[in-house]
């Protein structure tokens, strides 16, 4: 997943705004601030890298560590643009991971996913040998494989930013969290058992 190029990018964007920012207007520095706060969130869906959509949308409702209203409202636009990955790539994940092509298990309708997240995508299917209508969950490729570098990778960050901006809030903690939650949400085995517990009590 190619997320380096893009982030260093922005970070240098940045930078250059704030070295030259005396030489313009307060509000062309404004429209700089926006644009490049949009930039962030632009780079991070780009990247496609779960651990870090993941953690845009958590910091998104931390204004304590952002503060910048113009970035919260950015990165709260990954809550629902993050976008779609391949019905062929989605399709053969399901194929690989069933043992047999998902056409011979499902018939999907419609053929597009009917919703998408910063993990995966769902599709609505029937189940060809009974006709019951079902919800297919498919990951984003190599996303467990993905998410220890990304964590590595956020947790130095986190480190580096709470240092330099000499911030009270323990960033490190906060990505540690964040990892158990995020290696939780990717057990889609143990999603599918705590569902089927909340059916027998609550349906």
């Amino acid at each position: 997943m190619d997320i380096g190029s893009p982030i260093l990018g922005w970070y240098i964007s940045r930078k250059f705004d704030n070295i030259t920012a005396r030489y313009r207007s307060p509000e062309e520095n404004q429209r700089r601030l926006e644009e490049r706060a949009t930039d962030l969130k632009n780079c991070i869906c780009q990247g496609q890298s779960v651990t870090l959509i993941k953690s845009g949308q958590a910091l998104s409702l931390r204004q304590d560590i952002v503060k910048s209203p113009e970035y919260v409202r950015a990165l709260t636009k990954l809550q629902d643009e993050v976008g779609t990955f391949s019905n062929q790539v989605a399709m053969d994940i399901i194929s690989d991971d069933l043992g047999m092509p998902a056409c011979d298990i499902f018939d999907f309708e419609p053929a597009d996913p009917i919703a998408s997240a910063s993990i995966g995508q769902v599709y609505k299917a029937k189940i060809r040998a009974t006709g019951e209508s079902v919800a297919v969950k498919v990951q984003r490729p190599n996303a467990p494989a993905s998410a220890s570098l990304d964590m590595y990778i956020l947790r130095t960050f986190a480190k580096v930013i709470k240092k330099r901006r000499n911030l009270r809030s323990d960033l490190v903690a906060i990505a540690d969290e964040f990892g158990c939650q995020l290696y939780n949400e990717l057990n889609y085995r143990k999603e599918a058992e705590n569902c089927m517990k909340f059916n027998e009590l609550y349906g």
